[in-house]
């Protein structure tokens, strides 16, 4: 019985131990829904995902956003994906911008996906970080000058061993 009940405990550890040895790293967040007060019907959300991509060892990160303006002024909108991996070697780090008006009854989006060569980097464990941003602004008095903001703001990251 004790040679079983050995045996069985050593199976547990050895496939637990495998079964850890094999995790994808992968992250994803999301914030999203109505932007406050004084904006009306106007609706975002930001999305990033990181993973490191076992198959063909590179990390990325997937970055998306969305918007529609279904509130009674245009609205200005910029958006913002980052990613960066940072470990035992330098990795430059890479992002996109835009700026665009959404008009009224209108909407925009936007998806990038950022990929990283580690050829010739040294082994070691690294932490890829993805954000994805988009902050709006209106001019609800005609003044030239913007008197309202809203964000919305999502990241994400993960560990993985090169």
């Amino acid at each position: 019985m004790k040679r079983f009940l050995v045996f069985t405990l050593i199976a547990l550890f050895a496939t637990t131990g495998l079964l850890l040895t094999h995790l994808s790293a992968y992250d994803d967040n999301g914030d999203y829904g109505y932007a406050g007060t004084p904006f009306e019907d106007v609706y975002g959300y930001a999305w990033v995902t990181v993973w490191y991509d076992t198959e063909f060892s590179i990390p990325k990160s997937y970055h998306h956003f969305f918007l529609t303006n279904g509130g009674g002024v245009p609205v200005a909108c910029y958006n913002l994906f980052e990613a960066d991996v940072d470990g035992p070697s330098v990795v430059l780090p890479q992002s996109k911008g835009d700026f665009r008006w959404v008009p009224i009854n209108d909407e925009a989006s936007d998806t990038h996906t950022f990929s990283f060569d580690m050829t010739g980097k040294l082994s070691g464990e690294y932490t890829l970080d993805g954000s994805t941003d988009i902050d709006i602004e209106a001019d609800f008095n005609n003044d030239g000058e913007t008197e309202s903001t809203w964000p919305w703001r999502a990241s994400a990251s993960t560990k993985f061993v090169w």
